[in-house]
């Protein structure tokens, strides 16, 4: 192993990411499936909004967050900002570019250097992004653990059966009717090839689809749509029908809206994971988390 080789391999950090968009900083992370109580949390980062956007820039292989620090048990970074490039784990092409950027990152950060180049701190793998599409989520297969009012909602999703990873830097999947049909996104449930050797391809965005179906049968008690509804929606662009059976079971319009959203006809319209959690439905009851504090998406 070269000398730049040993400067990336010694400038990772030891992380554990989670899907409330926060970032921890652990003594060490010698098991990556170690769940964070077992960890010693030195930083708790998060990604900031206060000048309206996080986003700082975007370029042909990543883009760059701002975040903020807002648990040190040192003190000493409490409080400041960091720039965070997000890279994409793609094909072997990106892995080759991400690979020497991160050389010359660990190159430029000696103290010789840093008079001229911007420092890094280190970089990590954010495990908890990995392109896994669970293809059946329902209310069967989430859990409660805790509800109010003694506590406020915690739910585990469960029965990863079926759940699948993209391989060789795929983010797209091609095996239809699986799940639970009322809770199918459409591409999955309503796929027919045309030609000799079509295949589905759909993505992560079938999962989005179906949390929204998960709320209209919480709220409605019933599903969003029949077959013939859905046809109707899907492939002749006629109204989201359930709006008015929301509406009927006191629905705000946010909570409409949303629900809208992420069961848009086309995928790649439907908010990412992220993007959801931080719709104004989401958060408009949503208590500040203390330092430490997991809060879980579902």
């Amino acid at each position: 192993m070269d000398r730049d080789e040993e400067g990336v391999d010694d400038s990772e950090l030891a992380v554990k990411t989670s899907n409330d968009g926060l970032v921890y900083h652990v003594r060490d992370l010698p098991n990556p499936q170690a769940e964070l109580d077992q960890l010693q949390v030195e930083e708790i980062w998060r990604q900031e909004d206060a000048t309206g956007g996080r986003l700082l820039g975007r370029g042909g292989f990543g883009a760059v967050y701002k975040e903020k620090c807002i648990h040190d048990i040192r003190g000493t970074k409490l409080g400041r900002f960091r720039a965070v490039k997000v890279i994409e784990r793609g094909d072997e092409v990106t892995k080759a570019y991400y690979r020497e950027e991160l050389k010359a990152l660990a190159k430029f950060s000696a103290p010789r250097y840093r008079s001229w180049f911007v420092e890094s701190f280190g970089w990590y793998e954010a495990m908890g992004k990995n392109n896994f599409i669970h293809r059946d989520l329902k209310p069967a297969n989430l859990l409660v653990v805790e509800k109010p009012p003694e506590k406020d909602w915690w739910v585990k999703i469960s029965d990863f059966g079926i759940s699948k990873r993209s391989t060789a830097g795929r983010q797209a999947y091609s095996t239809v009717n699986i799940g639970t049909e009322e809770y199918m996104a459409p591409e999955v449930r309503l796929f027919r090839p045309r030609n000799k050797g079509d295949k589905a391809s759909y993505t992560v965005a079938a999962d989005i689809w179906s949390l929204g179906a998960i709320c209209v049968r919480l709220i409605t008690a019933s599903p969003a749509f029949d077959l013939r509804g859905l046809l109707e929606y899907y492939d002749r662009g006629e109204i989201f029908s359930p709006e008015e059976a929301l509406a009927s079971h006191g629905t705000s319009q946010e909570g409409r809206a949303f629900i809208q959203a992420v069961m848009a006809r086309d995928p790649k319209l439907r908010p990412l994971a992220q993007e959801a959690i931080e719709h104004a439905w989401m958060t408009c009851n949503k208590r500040p988390l203390s330092p430490g504090v997991r809060q879980e998406p579902v």
